[in-house]
């Protein structure tokens, strides 16, 4: 749906990556249906960087589910997700991969 592979081991601890290895992380907490917590980082933190960290939280509401992303600890200069990154990369495909009647590309 984003465009790129992505690989998830669905469990607490679970490693996962995205984009070809350019955001990887492990899954710190999991609520099925509520909340996912991951530790992230990408090939543009250097060594001296700490793990950032998102929540994504899902909320019921009429005919759908609200998603909130809470994105902290994030490098200075790495911040593109600011910038759009997180709607162009992630919420417009969602928005089009779960549109009802779509089609399929060929």
């Amino acid at each position: 749906m984003t465009g790129a592979e992505a690989r998830v081991d669905p469990a607490v601890g679970g490693a996962f990556d995205a984009w070809d290895g350019y955001i990887t992380g492990r899954t710190l907490a999991l609520e099925p249906g509520r909340r996912i917590v991951q530790s992230w980082r990408t090939s543009e933190f250097t060594d001296g960087h700490e793990d950032s960290q998102i929540e994504v939280l899902l909320d019921p509401v009429d005919k759908g589910t609200r998603i909130t992303i809470r994105h902290t600890n994030v490098p200075d200069r790495q911040t593109a997700y600011e910038q759009g990154g997180w709607q162009d990369s992630y919420f417009d495909p969602m928005k089009d991969y779960f549109r009802p009647n779509r089609q399929d590309d060929p």
